[in-house]
């Protein structure tokens, strides 16, 4: 009995090794830090770069903020709607084009979700969460 439950530890341990190997090499498999590896960016640093080049703006918020008030030229693109905007969105991006996504506060965490997520499924190099979101660029542009 005891041999017996022995050899099946081994050959447990044994099948372990090659399923942690697929799981580490699987080419599809997230990020391991998901959304917490999106670069923030700020207002300024935004309208900075703007300034040299076009800027595709996404609205992480709901259809109705979006619809009360967004970023001029910006596209709406959130998590619930992913498979009807998104090929909105793909069509009105450039590859050359830097992506800054916004939600509504800096507590909101919608727009890192988004951003990761386009990450994921188009070849986006510079993909941007605008720290403190749409309260933050109306703030600075009522300065």
């Amino acid at each position: 009995m005891k041999r017996g439950l022995r050899e099946l530890g081994v050959i447990c341990l044994l099948a372990m090794v090659p399923a942690l190997l697929a799981a580490w090499l699987q080419p599809k498999r997230p990020p391991a830090s998901g959304a917490d590896s999106i670069a923030s960016i700020s207002v300024g640093q935004a309208s900075a770069l703007g300034l040299g080049q076009t800027v595709l703006w996404i609205d992480a918020r709901p259809e109705a903020a979006f619809k009360a008030g967004h970023i001029p030229g910006a596209w709406r693109l959130t998590e619930g709607d992913w498979e009807t905007l998104l090929p909105h969105v793909a069509d009105a991006w450039s590859p050359a084009a830097p992506v800054i996504v916004y939600c509504d506060h800096l507590t909101c965490d919608s727009s890192r979700q988004v951003a990761a997520r386009l990450r994921r499924e188009l070849p986006i190099e510079r993909i941007y969460a605008l720290e403190g979101g749409w309260e933050r660029w109306n703030q600075a542009r009522k300065k």
